[in-house]
């Protein structure tokens, strides 16, 4: 029986798509399309893949008639990603980011300017390419496809590759930036002042202040810190030495190393190294794991209570009326104990907090044991995390520091205190736990304890003072 109609068929320039065509040559109220030959006249066409049966077995079901349809398509070739250069810090321009704690707790001031990284950390690393996937045309006929192209780490400063050189890592401790083609890790931050533009500065490395640093405002360097000018009430930390080419009136120092001013007023001052002064030590609190020497031929102690775990130098000491009450001590500062004592309640009161998250986190388990956490409670559940985390390193830093404080409470120090001027009244002098009140003038004398009394000599300069004052 003849047919009562013609298959035409048409495959794309690409050689992806292809399409077919009934055309009736005749009566086509009883038309029967055969699917048989639909096949037969793409395989006479030479289409092989990706030919579509239920597109077939359609236009012989539903007598499709002089319309084009797709009835077979390739797979496209797929060219491959490019390598790209994964970062493992944000790229932005320093903008404001206030942060609240794990306590919840939010400073206005820290405004987290400053992207630390540390020596070691990871700052970008190499994605290789991604290879082309060969397509095929309906034919059968294969098609080539482009492989994804390799990249390269951008350069740097301060960094170090890889073993196998598809890592960057920091070599120093610093701030991190990219300008587009280079990655820089910056070791000392330098910022003309320090005010509401700029915030409080957290920098793991050594900062450096050209100027003044505002009343109410922190800096903390993870290594040394330099201030040009006097500084008032503020905050100073750094795991390094503190240097103020000015003085420091009101504000408190927290020095890694040497603490370096021109002069200490009403101040607070604790350092792991000595306390070097050019001018004066007046009505403040000063710790000092070093010596403490104030350099000036009229410079003084004055006021307060200092203290110094190997030997102390100044001019005079007291005030020469016996007005005001000056304490110098060989040894742990008495402050030190009540420290200890805020410390130990601190771990109490954190304790608290570490139980409390703790009853907190162990309930969400129960609940994430019968079944996904909603999404607010699967925040809840990581933020909790966070704070136990927080609060379990904060406890274990402040457990050190009270066993460390406990130690030096402790310890027998034997060192001297050296006056090559005047020894005031209203001065008490404490040695190894002794303490000698200076009643009447003392001039040019050295103090020392020997068979468990303090005993006074005459002065003598020795060779570390001399060292230190530059003679």
């Amino acid at each position: 029986m003849d047919k009562q109609y013609k298959i035409e068929t048409d495959v794309s320039a690409d050689g992806l798509v292809a399409k077919l065509k009934v055309i009736p040559t005749g009566e086509d109220a009883d038309l029967q399309i055969s699917v048989e030959d639909l096949h037969t006249s793409l395989k006479d066409a030479g289409i092989t893949s990706g030919i579509k049966q239920d597109a077939l077995k359609g236009i012989g079901k539903e007598k499709i008639l002089n319309e084009w349809m797709i009835i077979a398509e390739a797979d496209a070739p797929q060219d491959g990603k490019d390598g790209e250069v994964h970062f493992h810090f944000s790229r932005e321009k320093p903008t404001v980011h206030l942060r609240e704690d794990a306590s919840g707790r939010v400073n206005l001031w820290d405004l987290n300017i400053i992207q630390n990284v540390n020596k070691g950390d990871l700052l970008c690393e190499l994605i290789a390419p991604e290879p082309g996937k060969r397509g095929k045309t309906v034919r059968g006929e294969e098609i080539p496809a482009q492989d994804g192209k390799p990249t390269v780490l951008p350069k740097g400063t301060n960094v170090y590759h890889s073993q196998e050189g598809n890592k960057l890592f920091a070599s120093v401790s610093g701030m991190v930036t990219y300008d587009g083609e280079k990655i820089v890790v910056e070791p000392v931050y330098t910022v003309e002042k320090v005010d509401a533009a700029t915030g409080n500065i957290r920098f793991v490395g050594s900062v450096v202040v050209s100027g003044e640093v505002g009343d109410g405002f922190e800096v903390h360097a993870g290594e040394d810190l330099s201030i040009g000018m006097s500084v008032g009430h503020v905050t100073l930390c750094a795991g390094g030495e503190i240097k103020i080419s000015g003085g420091i009136i009101k504000g408190s120092i927290d020095a890694g190393k040497d603490f370096r001013a021109k002069f200490i007023q009403d101040a607070n001052v604790n350092a792991k190294g000595s306390v070097i002064v050019d001018d004066y030590i007046q009505n403040s609190e000063v710790i000092a794991d070093g010596p403490v020497v104030v350099k000036n031929t009229q410079g003084w102690i004055m006021g307060g209570v200092l203290s110094s775990e190997q030997w102390i130098y100044a001019q005079k000491i007291g005030k020469e009326d016996g007005s005001i009450n000056t304490d110098v001590i060989i040894g742990s500062h008495p402050n030190l104990l009540h420290v200890r004592e805020n410390l130990v309640e601190e771990i109490y009161n954190r304790m608290e907090d570490f139980l409390r998250f703790r009853s907190s986190i162990i309930k969400l388990r129960a609940l994430q044991s019968r079944g996904p956490l909603a999404p607010k409670q699967e925040k809840l559940y990581q933020k909790i995390i966070r704070a136990i985390d927080f609060v379990r390193s904060e406890l274990l830093t402040k457990q050190a520091t009270a066993d460390s404080i406990k130690d030096r409470i402790h310890r027998t120090y034997s060192g001297e205190i050296y006056v090559p001027g005047a020894a005031y009244g209203g001065t008490a002098i404490h040695i190894g736990g002794k303490r000698k009140d200076i009643e009447k003038l003392s001039s040019s004398a050295r103090f020392f304890l020997d068979e468990g009394q303090i005993k006074e000599a005459a002065f003598a300069m020795k060779k570390e003072i001399e060292a230190l004052l530059g003679k």
